[in-house]
């Protein structure tokens, strides 16, 4: 409702005499603004004042109604365009990564050939290996385009987050360097029943996001510094992303380190494709793109706390499959034996 405060010491301040202003709302009542009408003079029809700005009032709320309308739907164009040449991007990425693969597949077959018939006196023996390793690192980014573009088939299999990490430490220390400290904080063993630190995931795939931040922590960290790891068992609600399921427990992986950190610029493109900040030759830029993506296909979400010269931490939220003591044993047992075999 108008007012009228002709008292008021900032107007006074300002020469005003008189103050007319009325809210504006959207079609929703949600409150827009004000608009209001200063006068140098006071005012003697205060009703007829505020039914006239009450009528521009109106005209306002449409507009401003209409133009933030018409904001959100070029938005929203903006957003599908950029997602359907993103969608472009990978099915060209993934068809020429599974051509690629191909001949990969055959220069890395006929060094392995050659290997296994030359002497290992022969002097050919190193050129071999030198092929056979070049074509093992250029698989590295092919199977990333694959993944990226959804194009590797997956195999899921039901995983104890904590034994993962494990199992990945002695690999870890030697990929980040001496220089730079890795610290474990693996969530406690349960006292119920289940095990809901057990996610259905394709390990190779998760191994690989781990060890991917793991890679990155290290360039941040060009002096050293330390790499933690923590586990933590989230309870429905817990997970305060948008996209989250409110109804579901989360397993979260925390990777971070102590390294240079990410500014909001930076941070904000951080997991779009062939994004990258480091020197020509050193990155695809596919790194963070296929994390996202490996963790999206588990059905679970990725995100990253930062400020420049604090560090970074990358969240890996994974839904959570409890599973029964005697059937998680089974299946602990199994997995045993197939890494064993």
């Amino acid at each position: 409702m108008a007012q009228l405060f002709p008292e008021d010491g900032l107007l006074a301040e300002m020469g005003i005499e008189s103050y007319v202003g009325t809210p504006l709302f959207d079609s929703a009542n949600r409150p827009l603004g004000l608009l209001s009408v200063l006068g140098r003079q006071p005012m003697t029809d205060t009703r007829r004042a505020e039914t006239m700005l009450r009528v521009f009032a109106v005209r306002a709320e449409a507009e401003i109604e209409r133009l933030e309308a018409e904001r959100t739907l070029r938005d929203k164009e903006l957003q599908l365009r950029h997602s359907q040449e993103l969608e472009a991007v990978g099915q060209l990425a993934g068809g020429i990564a599974h051509d690629f693969n191909n001949v990969l597949t055959v220069v890395h077959g006929y060094a392995k050939l050659l290997l296994s018939q030359l002497a290992p006196e022969s002097p050919l023996r190193p050129l071999v290996v030198e092929i056979e390793d070049a074509g093992r690192r250029a698989g590295q980014p092919t199977s990333q385009l694959l993944t990226f573009s959804r194009r590797r088939a997956t195999q899921r299999e039901l995983i104890d987050v904590n034994d993962m990490i494990r199992g990945m430490e002695n690999l870890l220390q030697r990929l980040i360097g001496e220089n730079i400290e890795l610290v474990l904080a693996l969530a406690p063993e349960e006292d119920a029943g289940t095990g809901s630190r057990w996610v259905e995931v394709d390990l190779v795939e998760i191994e690989q996001v781990i060890m991917n931040l793991a890679v990155n922590a290290r360039d941040a960290m060009p002096a050293g510094g330390r790499l933690s790891i923590e586990t933590a068992e989230l309870a429905p609600g817990e997970v305060p992303l948008s996209d989250a399921d409110p109804k579901r427990a989360y397993v979260r992986p925390r990777i971070s380190d102590t390294g240079v950190g990410i500014d909001e610029q930076v941070g904000s493109h951080i997991f779009e494709p062939f994004y990258t900040t480091k020197a020509p030759g050193r990155g695809t830029g596919l790194g963070l793109a296929t994390n996202q993506a490996i963790v999206r296909q588990s059905g679970g979400l990725i995100s990253v706390i930062s400020r420049p010269g604090q560090g970074a931490s990358f969240e890996v939220d994974l839904p959570a499959h409890p599973v029964p003591i005697a059937e998680r044993s089974q299946t602990a047992t199994a997995a045993a034996g197939i890494s064993g075999s």
